[in-house]
């Protein structure tokens, strides 16, 4: 680590540039040292604490992102929601939002099926 905003790698030996940056780099995602650096001397404590925040969207952990959207709001077994990131620094979103709604399997027995339209079975 250079400083609080540059990392160095530095390979041991010659690889396939763009392997390297899809295959390599690609796999490394950038967290907050208040993410990482907790429990700076205890790693399963802060092992369990990542696994304990891991499904938990509205955490902090989750308010830095460098893509063109940021969580907005879940509604469980209905909705998630999507805002777009207003200091994103690619190409400006045209969509406000996005929201992704739940389909939750129909119960045997009760499908709704209008006139004219094929089985589902």
């Amino acid at each position: 680590m250079i400083n609080a905003r540059t990392l160095q790698v530095t390979l041991n030996s010659g690889v396939n540039p763009q392997w390297f940056i899809l295959n390599g780099l690609g796999q490394i995602n950038p967290v907050p040292a208040f993410v990482w650096d907790k429990y700076p001397n205890n790693m399963i404590k802060e092992l369990k604490f990542i696994q304990s925040e891991a499904n938990s969207p509205t955490s902090a952990l989750f308010k830095i992102v460098d893509g063109a959207y940021h969580f907005g709001r879940v509604q469980p077994n209905q909705s998630w929601s999507f805002v777009a990131h207003k200091d994103y620094g690619g190409r400006k979103s045209h969509l406000s939002s996005l929201i992704f709604q739940c389909q939750l399997p129909r119960p045997k027995g009760r499908s709704l099926r209008l006139p004219g339209s094929a089985s589902d079975g």
